[in-house]
């Protein structure tokens, strides 16, 4: 019809016009506009460039006739690129066949894309030859829609029918199926148990009206003598035959069976029958408008339940039972307060009276107390029923767990957390080696020529002085991790946008000229001041910058690649611009990119994180950033209010206040040794008096007999925070001046009137003599001065407990954490050279000082590149897939790693181990590195437990329990450790949780656990219990002979079927003795050590010679799934293959 319809308007097309009549293709538009196809015309040459064009294409893709035709490549340009190569293929053929159809997705002006059936035939000119095509295409985007909704509706009837038919095996009601013929094919023992009269000849293959028949000879149903039995079953056989709805049965002993008959697809007959006798005595008033398919309810998998008006139970599934932990006889019947403790009972009460009151549905989610203890995260559905009458007889509901979607949740936050660290972890490795690299050799190369005597003091001091060149590197590092790592309170304040800029430029340019990007840069030469903080205001330009560059990258060769920068000041308004020529982002996608962990990037490219922070810093400093697809490409614009005011500069030092005391005693606190020896030689050699401590406690316990004129002291240490020890030691001395130093970020004392300084490692020694001399001569002032006035505040931020800004200050303190844990060897490495620097400037160093400060600089920088790439290995996505193995040697070996602090601090540690534990799949380095990060987080706790409990009476003593066993279902391990310690807080928890916390050991250990599959949960109570459950990879079974069957059963309880017994863990073989006998040595042959589990009528004989024959274990023919999946594991662990 359709090619009648083209060849009919290209006959009046291309007819010539008869003399007085108006022109044919004016009326042929007109005529076209009205029919659904869209007619058009080109030449046999081109595939793309047309020729003519029906107008009403303009109401099909919304592109009008002349914007078609003015564009050759149009179709080309439009065609959905799934589509483009088999089209194109498509017409290569149509010279030969000289006809052809095709369907394929065209992009119409609105974005959308519409699915196109075209018929097009070559049309020829008087010579013969093709001269044109001519086509038309029909929208049948309906119709594709429809089949795709056709084709799912059908998977999922699929999966609901499988989930059905295993649900109704395992159910307590009676279930039958029979074919076409009316013939019994399938049965559950329930449906014997319910007929016991005819039990003996209930079997397959008996005649559902042989059944009938011998049930009514027999008295099986009430009510039915032998006079009406032949008209009772021929009404029976007739409502058999048209079955449909639900229907009651009272048998001669008194019970109530409902049933259920409904039609099969192949022309059976599929029952379910259930025992309603206590039902019907229970709710005789409303028996008659319960037929809402009681047996369905039952057999789904999640708990159903249904109430009358008063709130009583008058129904519930045998799931809803599990839920609660209870029998049907201790529900039905009850009230919610007889149920249910009295705060949910109360919870449930407001909730369906409130249905009740207002009618329709219901959906509300909470958490419940499962009947196994456990508390789960549920969702609730509920909605009202009716009467005859239409009144409100009651609700009805069911009962969805939560709680796996939840953990999922919480796993993919743990996930992508961990993936964030190891990007981290990696690009600090890599910055950081470089200069350690050079520091080692330099002290390596001045070692070897100390010992064969060739050190010179110019060229020792030349090598020190290149060590402390690239220290200073390392510490820039440190100092602009430190600046990302804490939003300090008054921390905002007038920046000047120019400088920060053009150092974000500055770190990027070499980048840029690597990847041959032509960058084009519009700055002003000035402009007004941002509220803010430049730390940030620089991370925001990196982050565009980065991906634009990651953008041009992946669109062009080098060569093509632009990016262009500018700033411009609108008004009030300073706009920042970033625009690139990489292809642009997908439509459908720019509601997403500043959410976070949301990336376009390659899988391990990105982290998803950049403009999600950007986003959020640009809003905390009271403007908005946006972006568009612009030419070819994406144009991201920041938009911020002007600040104003210059920034204000720190005042120097006096002269005077830099000249050091003369003999003041100064306590100096750092659990390094090699930095409390360094910097004891630095201030000794400039006459102060030095009392060193490696621990807060000794550093109590001198200053308890001794008066000290400054302490210095370091941050972190174990036992005892460094602001913890400045407020004791000003419970002596109120007026103690300090010093606090730290590789992280430092909030101050805000106990004492001492004055306090700070100084970030690692350390700068002329700095802290300067330090030292202005708290000294400064005493009697105050110890610190007033704060300057708040800058002004950008509006306050809701944030979520996922927020970009919770997500910036997370990765800030990671990075915090990083740059102290760096900055405590680089302290080292640099007080090390300076003090030999100063001792050969003062000519005090010897060939052996000047070793060992060689020496300790060496195995400090192996310390920082083994500290760098223990990181990375823990934190990166393994390269490697996952293997079996076992969790015990990674424990132990975390263990072992702890066993000096145990002793160290008298901990009492008891350990217990279930033998023979199943494999858990994931790998064994990392998982050991999950076990090593909470056990140091458990003596980190009771260490400062014990600190403040050393006075304790009675006296307290540490306790660590670690214990690893089975899982009660034997699905996978627990492995718990607990301590009493002062417990883990709840926030650390909730930012666990989350993605808030701000440390390295748990999200490490968690992100760890959850790769594995596993789930990480804590508790707290007189100390701390973390709980880790790994599960056990699916074992694989050989199915053999008959055993086949029953392969979904065992699936469900950890066993799938493997195709080859080579690929198995083990074999099920099941049959008769015959059969048994001969694939015995068959199977023997295959795999020697396989474990080989029969299932056969076998005496104690031929279970002798089973055996013999390579048998690990005969059970009985009808030995229940869960005794073959027992037995099974049994067999495993006996051979070793767990």
């Amino acid at each position: 019809m359709a090619w009648r319809r083209l060849k009919a308007a290209w006959a009046a097309l291309t007819a010539p016009a008869e003399t007085g009549r108006t022109e044919p293709g004016r009326h042929l538009d007109t005529l076209l506009t009205l029919v659904p196809a869209v007619i058009y015309v080109r030449s046999c040459d081109a595939k793309s460039t047309l020729s003519y064009v029906s107008g009403n294409v303009q109401a099909l893709l919304g592109y009008s006739a002349d914007e078609i035709l003015q564009t050759p490549r149009f179709w080309i340009d439009h065609i959905h690129a799934d589509d483009r190569d088999r089209c194109l293929g498509s017409l290569d053929s149509l010279p030969q066949m000289g006809m052809l159809e095709m369907e394929y997705r065209l992009r119409a002006k609105d974005g959308s894309w519409r699915w196109l059936r075209d018929e097009c035939r070559i049309v020829p000119g008087l010579d013969g030859q093709g001269r044109e095509v001519v086509g038309s295409c029909i929208d049948v985007t309906g119709r594709h829609r429809s089949e795709q909704a056709l084709a799912r509706s059908e998977a999922e009837l699929r999966a609901a029918q499988i989930r059905l038919m295993d649900a109704l095996e395992s159910s307590d009601d009676a279930f039958s199926v029979f074919d076409a013929h009316d013939r019994l094919v399938a049965f559950n023992s329930r449906y014997c148990a319910t007929y016991p009269t005819i039990a003996d000849i209930i079997r397959p293959g008996v005649s559902f009206t042989e059944l009938l028949r011998v049930s009514a000879r027999r008295g099986q149903y009430a009510g039915i003598t032998a006079e009406h039995a032949d008209q009772w079953v021929d009404e029976r056989l007739e409502r058999h035959s048209h079955p449909g709805g639900v229907f009651e049965q009272l048998l001669g002993d008194g019970r109530w069976l409902e049933i259920v008959e409904r039609p099969t697809a192949e022309g059976g007959r599929v029952a379910i029958r259930r025992d309603i006798t206590q039902r019907k005595t229970i709710e005789a008033a409303i028996r008659d408008e319960l037929q809402f398919k009681q047996s369905l309810i039952d057999a789904l998998p999640f708990p159903v339940f249904y109430k009358n008006t008063d709130l009583i139970y008058v129904g519930c599934n045998g799931a809803f039972c599990d839920a609660l932990g209870k029998s049907t006889g201790d529900i039905i019947g009850k009230t919610l307060t007889e149920t249910y403790s009295a705060e949910k009972a109360a919870e449930f009460r407001d909730r369906d009276q409130e249905l009740l009151a207002q009618g329709g549905i219901q959906n509300y989610e909470t958490t419940f107390r499962w009947g196994d203890g456990s508390l789960r995260q549920i969702a609730i559905v509920k909605a009202t029923f009716n009467d005859p009458d239409g009144k409100v007889a009651g609700l009805i509901g069911t009962i969805i767990d939560l709680t796996p979607q939840k953990r999922a949740e919480e796993q993919m936050v743990q996930n992508a957390r961990l993936a964030t660290l190891g990007q981290i972890a990696s690009e600090i490795a890599h910055e950081m080696n470089q200069p350690l690299s050079i520091m080692r050799m330099t002290a390596e190369n001045t070692l070897e020529r100390l010992k064969q005597g060739e050190v010179a003091a110019d060229i020792v001091a030349g090598k020190l002085a290149i060590m402390v060149e690239q220290t200073g590197r390392m510490g820039e590092m440190i100092a602009h991790l430190r600046s990302f790592a804490r939003i300090e309170e008054n921390e905002r304040q007038p920046v000047a946008p120019l400088p920060i800029i053009k150092s974000a430029l500055a770190l990027t340019r070499l980048r840029f000229q690597l990847d041959d990007i032509a960058l084009s840069i519009q700055l002003p030469e000035s402009c007004p001041d941002l509220i803010g903080r430049g730390n940030q205001l620089e991370q925001v330009v990196v982050a565009l910058l980065t991906n634009a560059r990651d953008a041009v990258c992946a669109h062009h060769k080098p060569g093509k690649r632009r990016i262009s920068l500018s700033l411009e000041q609108r008004g009030d308004d300073l706009i920042l611009s970033v625009e690139d020529n990489g292809g642009g982002i997908p439509d459908d996608l720019w509601s997403r990119v500043f959410t976070p962990f949301f990336t376009t990037k390659a899988e391990g490219a990105g982290t998803g994180l950049g403009l999600s922070i950007s986003a959020n810093i640009v809003a905390a400093m009271g403007g908005r950033i946006s972006g568009r697809n612009h030419g070819d490409g994406a144009l991201f614009q920041v938009i911020w209010p002007c600040g104003g005011g210059p920034v204000p500069t720190a005042q120097s030092p006096s002269k005077a206040a830099m000249e050091p005391a003369r003999r003041q005693r100064i306590l100096v606190v750092d659990d390094e040794p090699l930095a409390v020896d360094c910097i004891t030689d630095f201030l000794t050699a400039r006459d102060y008096d030095v009392v060193a401590a490696i621990s807060p406690l000794d550093a109590l316990n001198m200053a308890a007999d001794t008066t000290f004129d400054l302490v210095l002291t370091d941050q972190r240490m174990p036992g005892m925070d460094g602001n913890v020890l400045i407020e004791r030691l000003r419970t002596i001395r109120p007026d103690l001046p300090a010093i606090m130093m730290s590789g992280g970020s430092m909030p101050m004392p805000s106990v004492g009137k001492g004055p306090t300084a700070q100084l970030p490692k690692p350390l700068v020694l002329d700095q802290l003599g300067r330090k030292i001399a202005q708290l000294l001569s400064a005493q009697d002032a105050e110890a610190t001065p007033p704060p300057p006035p708040p800058a002004a505040e950008a509006p306050p931020l809701a944030l979520a407990a996922t927020s970009p800004a919770q997500r910036l200050w997370l990765m800030g303190e990671l990075t915090a954490t990083l740059a102290h844990d760096f900055g405590q060897p680089i302290n080292i490495i640099r007080l090390n050279a300076e003090n030999a620097l100063d001792n050969l400037a003062e000519k005090r160093l010897s060939d052996d000082r000047l070793r060992r400060a060689l020496t300790s600089t060496v195995e400090q920088c192996q310390r920082m590149q083994d500290f760098a790439l223990q990181l990375v290995s823990t934190t990166r996505r393994p390269g490697q897939p996952p293997s079996r193995m076992s969790a015990l040697p990674a424990l132990r070996a975390a263990l072992a790693a702890i066993q000096d602090r145990v002793r160290m601090q008298a901990i009492a540690f008891s350990w217990h181990v279930t033998p023979k534990l199943p494999p858990v799949l994931g790998h064994a380095p990392r998982l050991q590195s999950a076990f090593a990060q909470i056990l140091t987080n458990a003596c980190d706790a009771l260490a400062a437990e014990a600190v403040s409990r050393h006075a304790a009476n009675p006296p307290w003593r540490p306790r660590l329990s670690v214990s690893c066993r089975v899982d009660s279902d034997n699905r996978g391990i627990i492995v718990m450790i607990a301590d009493n310690g002062p417990g883990i807080p709840q926030s650390v928890q909730d930012g666990l949780r989350d993605g808030s916390i701000r440390s390295l050991g748990l999200p490490i250990a968690a992100g760890i656990v959850a790769e594995m599959g596993g789930t990480l949960d804590i508790e707290c109570g007189g100390g701390s219990k973390v709980t880790i459950r790994l599960p056990t990879p699916p074992r694989r079974l050989f199915l053999a002979a008959a055993a086949v069957p029953l392969a979904p059963r065992l699936a469900a309880l950890g066993w799938v079927a493997a195709a080859f017994p080579d690929k198995a863990d083990a074999v099920l073989l099941a049959g008769d003795w015959p059969v048994v006998q001969a694939a015995l040595p068959v199977l023997s042959a295959t795999v020697a050590d396989l474990p080989v589990l029969v299932m056969a009528a076998a005496d104690e004989t031929l279970a002798r010679q089973a055996v013999a024959a390579g048998a690990m274990m005969v059970i009985a023919p009808d030995t229940p799934p869960e005794e073959i999946a027992a037995c099974l594991n049994e067999c495993i662990q006996d051979t070793g293959f767990n």
